[in-house]
């Protein structure tokens, strides 16, 4: 029900997310949905041969690289900082890597526009980021005046790989709210993302958004690249 009776925006949510999806794909160098655009395109020709050309690599690999040219220097605090505390917070951060991630995080916003990160720790107790685009999570909005705002959201859900079974990869979920934090491990069980219960008590949702574009209103995601993507095509 309308409530204004006013205009409606309607987005293609399923387009967008698999030219989303079609964008990380050619970043990595997949370009398995090439022949269904060619298939579209020339529907009555047979036999084209494929060639592909790497330009949505180029582009965000020569557009991101000259900022991490050089090691990223970072400061903790001011010159007061006790020097053991320094010396944890850069250990922290070294083994983190959080300028390889960083690194990858500018890549994705130069063709998704939009990125969602999640702190987690891996196996060996280290603590990384997971970084998801568009095509990866979706948000269940509260106060849509307040969509922007990733922490106005009620919940994000996030598509994790959980089996990998003769080279085909099934995707389970992670669950993000301001009271829970789990994912599932593909044998009907879900693991905490933080400690070892799925309730936290953080009091906000344990994740970060980043946009290199501001949103049209009521969503979060900023529109993809879909210049980039049409000229790759």
């Amino acid at each position: 029900m309308l409530l204004f009776g006013g205009d409606v925006d309607v987005i293609n949510e399923l387009r967008f997310r698999n030219r989303s999806r079609q964008l990380d794909e050619f970043l990595r160098g997949d370009y398995r949905s090439m022949s269904e655009e060619l298939r579209k395109a020339f529907p009555k020709t047979q036999g084209i041969q494929e060639r592909y050309v790497p330009l949505v690599q180029r582009f965000a690999h020569e557009q991101s690289s000259a900022l991490y040219a050089r090691p990223v220097v970072r400061r903790f605090g001011d010159a007061t900082l006790p020097a053991p505390v320094f010396q944890k917070l850069r250990q922290v951060y070294t083994e983190s890597r959080i300028d390889v991630t960083m690194l990858h995080v500018h890549r994705e916003l130069l063709i998704q526009q939009t990125v969602i990160m999640v702190p987690m720790r891996d196996l060996s107790g280290s603590f990384h980021w997971h970084v998801f685009s568009p095509w990866q999570f979706e948000i269940e909005y509260d106060d849509v005046l307040h969509a922007y705002n990733l922490q106005a959201a009620k919940s994000i859900s996030c598509k994790v790989p959980v089996q990998n079974e003769a080279g085909a990869v099934v995707y389970g979920k992670m669950y993000l709210s301001k009271t829970e934090a789990w994912y599932e491990d593909g044998k009907g069980g879900i693991i905490p993302l933080i400690g070892n219960n799925i309730e936290h008590t953080l009091g906000m949702i344990p994740a970060v958004g980043i946009r290199a574009e501001d949103p049209m209103p009521g969503r979060f995601e900023a529109p993809i690249n879909d210049a980039l993507l049409n000229a790759a095509i």
